[in-house]
């Protein structure tokens, strides 16, 4: 069970990015695209986003799923805008998750205590060694 876990959490969250586009779209108002079309223009939009030299895919990623949506009959203006949404709000709520894990391991961390000391031992020279 240990090994499939994070195939389990990646499955997870393809699934909730797939929603939140399709949730992105019918808040625009574009209620017409299926399920299967938005999870293909996701997908593409991941793709050439990856492939591409932009940083984090700015505008290309926001640039396939338009004309994706757009060939899947969706209103140009509508496409961008659900693009722009599903953007916006997945990496607005991944910094805030980010910002509540950052805050509440900091809180968790205790003060280190002294350490060792840093100075080198003092060594006796009154000791008798053997010759």
């Amino acid at each position: 069970m240990g090994r499939l876990e994070p195939l389990g959490q990646g499955f997870c969250a393809v699934v909730f990015a797939g929603l939140l586009l399709y949730f992105a779209i019918h808040a625009v108002g574009a209620s017409t695209v299926p399920l299967p079309a938005v999870a293909f223009a996701l997908a593409m939009a991941n793709l050439t986003a990856g492939l591409s030299l932009v940083p984090i895919g700015l505008g290309v990623f926001e640039g396939t799923i338009t004309l994706l949506l757009v060939a899947a009959g969706v209103v140009p203006g509508e496409a961008a805008a659900a693009a722009l949404l599903y953007r916006a709000f997945n990496d607005g709520f991944m910094a805030g998750l980010g910002a509540i894990v950052a805050l509440g391991s900091r809180r968790r961390r205790r003060p280190l205590a002294e350490g060792p000391s840093t100075r080198s031992p003092q060594v006796s020279t009154s000791a008798k060694y053997p010759r």
